[in-house]
């Protein structure tokens, strides 16, 4: 998925609202990964439910404080490309 772009199967949506480059702030610091963040909704109304910053495998509950009856409790992200700002994830029960 793309920045910006969602989709949703009419009981949960899913967002990208960013794609992020790894930093490193200072010559001794270790850099980070390229992360996604991303927000779960809940389409009939688009209240969001949770987001969170991703990168790699991660707990919805832990990483979003996700509610476990959301139907999902893990992502696993496939590739992040942040030049074209895109996004291959998994999401999981």
């Amino acid at each position: 998925m793309n920045k910006g772009e969602s989709i949703d199967n009419g009981q949960l949506g899913v967002k990208v609202i960013d794609v992020l480059p790894k930093e490193c702030e200072c010559m001794s610091c270790e850099p980070t990964y390229p992360r996604v963040k991303i927000a779960f909704y809940r389409p009939s109304d688009n209240k969001i439910l949770c987001e969170g910053e991703f990168q790699g495998n991660a707990s919805l509950e832990v990483m979003a404080k996700c509610d476990p009856g959301m139907g999902i409790s893990h992502i696993a992200i496939n590739a992040i490309n942040t030049k074209e700002k895109w996004v291959s994830f998994d999401l999981r029960k």
